[in-house]
């Protein structure tokens, strides 16, 4: 007994001491050539436009978010997979700040999942509003950043950043103030549209620009702000109409479709002819949405960014996945971990039926057990998915509370079989049996 109670004192300070190092993961797999992959290779700065905050002025700050290697992270909205880039602030309390801005995304694909975020070098400047008469001499800002970087896996990251610049009447200009000046002019505009219109058919939507309202010569694009609404890996068609309008067909999501989330406008960034970067535009707007007919031949156009062949469509029916399912259940049996397991369940099997116990019921209960544990965890996955949240596994357990926290939720249960099994009751039953 002592020494049960040794071994169990000794996992737990094990393991409170590889929480506190939060690389304890690559640590233990420091020796292979995976380590070094699945640390993400993303670097961030906190840069000033002048070398002091003016009061009553333009006073201009950036982020910079250098992604190295492939990997990346991810934009206000994310698409299929990822979480969104989020930012905290602390700043005196006399001066404001804006929300970071942010650039156009990219489309980044992960097998048959379309993502938007971004790979390179990205700059998302924010202003800094200074009152008339600040308290002190100085001011300390302070960005915390929390992301998500994904390449061949995906890692939570976070970053602390600081800068301190003094109140001055005329600032300079900074060595970084062209790189936030050219980031400005990259940002989409916010404008309100009138004549732009969003028309939703069945399961397609057409956006539709009026040659009056802004020229698209080539290209047109759009990024859903709101998640849920279009089908990401369908690529949308673009064309002129007969009147000059710019027109932009899209597959829309089955809930959106189907009329189980339809809001009454769609939010989002329109881009022309590559956006800014490629001499074009991008604006981000609010379109009310309508009900109408759009052309069959534009609808017919789209195709998957996954699939080389738009026109071959699979659909798997319900048999087919049980019968995949099952097979995947059996292969997953032969794993090393769930093998031995079950050969102790086909010895306690039968020692019953050698005993002349009925093992039907037993059966029964058995297999019921694994279906109802595994329906309520499939059960409540979807149930977060369907509020919103982005849910993934696996990296959970490099941050540095994860590993004290499954130790504690856990500890009960041996503790419990272990009580009970040496109560005197539990000892006078397992001899009867």
């Amino acid at each position: 007994m002592k020494s049960w109670l040794t071994s169990l004192l000794l996992t737990a300070v094990v393991s409170l001491s590889w929480a506190g190092d939060s690389d304890w993961l690559e640590k233990i797999g420091k020796n292979t050539t995976s380590a070094v992959e699945d640390k993400p290779n993303i670097s961030l700065q906190l840069i000033a436009e002048s070398d002091g905050l003016t009061p009553q002025a333009e006073n201009r700050l950036a982020i910079i978010i250098d992604h190295h290697d492939g990997w990346h992270t991810y934009w206000r909205m994310p698409g299929d997979t990822g979480i969104p880039t989020t930012f905290s602030f602390t700043k005196p309390h006399d001066i404001r700040l804006t929300e970071p801005a942010f650039p156009l995304p990219e489309r980044i694909q992960t097998a048959d999942m379309i993502s938007y975020g971004y790979s390179a070098r990205t700059i998302l400047p924010f202003e800094v509003q200074v009152p008339r008469f600040p308290a002190g001499h100085s001011a300390t800002i302070g960005a915390h950043v929390e992301y998500l970087a994904c390449k061949t896996v995906c890692v939570p990251g976070q970053a602390d950043l600081q800068i301190e610049l003094p109140y001055r009447p005329a600032a300079k200009p900074t060595p970084e103030a062209e790189l936030i000046q050219k980031a400005v002019s990259l940002l989409p505009e916010k404008l309100d549209t009138h004549h732009i219109t969003a028309t939703v058919d069945n399961q397609y939507l057409q956006i539709s620009i009026p040659p009056s309202e802004v020229k698209v010569r080539q290209q047109l694009d759009f990024f859903p702000l709101d998640a849920d609404i279009l089908k990401y890996n369908e690529k949308p068609v673009f064309r002129h109409a007969s009147d000059g309008s710019a027109q932009l067909v899209m597959a829309l999501s089955a809930s959106f479709a189907s009329g189980k989330h339809r809001p009454d406008s769609l939010h989002g960034i329109l881009s022309g002819d590559g956006g800014p970067q490629a001499g074009g535009w991008a604006i981000e707007t609010a379109i009310p949405l309508r009900a109408g007919k759009i052309g069959a031949e534009t609808a017919h156009g789209l195709q998957d960014f996954s699939l080389p062949v738009p026109d071959v469509t699979v659909s798997v029916g319900t048999l087919s996945a049980l019968l995949f399912a099952f097979i995947g259940g059996l292969i997953l049996n032969l794993m090393p971990c769930v093998f031995p397991i079950l050969s102790l369940k086909l010895l306690d099997l039968l020692k019953g039926y050698t005993s002349g116990k009925p093992m039907l019921p037993h059966g029964i209960a058995f297999t019921a057990g694994v279906l109802l544990s595994m329906t309520l965890l499939t059960s409540i996955l979807l149930l977060f998915r369907a509020f919103g949240t982005s849910l993934g596994w696996g990296f959970q357990f490099k941050t540095p509370g994860s590993s004290p926290s499954w130790f504690c939720s856990l500890l009960p249960l041996p503790l419990i079989s272990s009580a009970f099994l040496n109560s005197r009751p539990a000892v006078i039953w397992l001899t009867r049996v």
